[in-house]
């Protein structure tokens, strides 16, 4: 079992802003109640030295379970008869959220893998991505 300082990433930077960087200016218009949502995937190397595959990081790119919103429909966390959403648990661009595995629709937006998703497929605004792949 790894310990959880070896689990963590070794990002030297929260990828948040590479994350935006990357795809300001292509981000496409997200329709009715859809999330787009970058998907997070872990750097090369842990905190604690270990270095990860490919292998493995191909499978946060295919599976997914953490993104950064970087779009949001103009129906999404919209309430209505069906759904009530609480304002403390609407998650904006720029939030990290976590999702269920294989959730939504995979594409790519200037070569980063991406995911649109439902925004009931949202399960939990998180303050960073480490410790929940």
């Amino acid at each position: 079992m790894i310990s959880e300082s070896l689990a963590h990433m070794d990002h030297r930077d929260d990828p948040r802003k590479e994350i935006l960087e990357k795809v300001e200016g292509y981000i496409p218009q997200v329709c009715q109640w859809k999330v787009l949502v970058a998907i997070y995937v872990r750097s090369e190397k842990t905190k604690g030295g270990i270095y990860l595959t490919d292998k493995l990081r191909d499978e946060d790119i295919y599976q997914g379970k953490v993104g950064l919103v970087i779009g949001l429909g103009p129906l999404a966390f919209k309430d209505d008869e069906q759904r009530k959403f609480h304002p403390d648990s609407i998650p904006k661009i720029g939030d990290w959220v976590l999702y269920g595995s294989n959730e939504g629709r995979a594409a790519q937006v200037n070569k980063q893998a991406v995911r649109f998703l439902d925004d009931t497929s949202v399960l939990a605004i998180i303050p960073s991505p480490n410790g929940y792949l």
